[in-house]
């Protein structure tokens, strides 16, 4: 049996990992939009990774006789304006509203 701290922190961890591939599938986004293909498939793949993650930590609560709790994902809240712009978002944890 987990202990009530440690499953309260790997549910919040599986929403915060759903968050980031939806952060980095935004920055695939405006890549593509850029006709910067290479630079939106790396993005493609991280998301895909950070789903990776959230389904690793799901799949151990659910092991464990846990029930995880999917919050709404917030909209990325990143202005992406220059081809910088997205890089430097993914370096800085306080352009994630749930750190």
């Amino acid at each position: 049996m987990l202990n009530e701290k440690v499953k309260d922190l790997l549910n919040v961890q599986v929403n915060k990992e759903f968050y980031s591939a939806y952060l980095y599938l935004d920055f695939s986004n405006f890549y593509e939009a850029k006709g910067l293909d290479g630079f939106a498939n790396w993005y493609k793949i991280q998301a895909q990774e950070e789903r990776d993650h959230a389904t690793l930590f799901y799949q151990y609560l659910h092991n464990n006789g846990v029930q995880v709790v999917l919050e709404a994902i917030d909209k990325p809240a990143v202005q992406l304006e220059n081809l910088m712009d997205a890089l430097k978002a993914g370096q800085a944890p306080c352009n994630r509203p749930d750190l």
